[in-house]
């Protein structure tokens, strides 16, 4: 009477689970969904940045502020930095971004194109 002492062996000759194949498989399939989560993120990065970044129709000149501030079509003005100023639109959603000339302030430079000190609209800076 021969008894197999270890009836869960079918094939002792079968590729066990943590065979050198096997584990080749494994670190293969674990680095490229790694690779893959990694190429994920970065586009994910890319496409956050480029929304929160100003895009070319929204970036503008500061005699164009001028003129917007001077319509009454400014609500507000964000200046970051001390030099990115952002300009808040009545119904626009996105600011208009523009620059100012370093050592100037937003409120010098654009009376100095023509904008009275009644047309300003508030100003906030942020100085972070």
């Amino acid at each position: 009477m021969n008894m197999n002492t270890y009836p869960d062996l079918q094939n002792a000759d079968a590729p066990s689970p943590s065979s050198p194949n096997n584990s080749g498989k494994r670190v293969v399939i674990i680095f490229l969904g790694s690779l893959a989560l990694i190429v994920l993120a970065f586009v994910a990065l890319v496409m956050t940045a480029r929304s929160t970044l100003p895009q070319e129709n929204e970036i503008i000149n500061l005699e164009q502020a001028a003129q917007h501030v001077q319509a009454g079509e400014v609500e507000r003005i964000l200046v970051q930095e001390e030099r990115d100023v952002f300009l808040y639109l009545a119904g626009q959603t996105r600011p208009l971004y523009t620059r100012l000339e370093p050592g100037a302030t937003i409120t010098e430079t654009l009376t100095g194109l023509g904008v009275s000190v009644e047309q300003l609209p508030p100003i906030e800076i942020d100085s972070d």
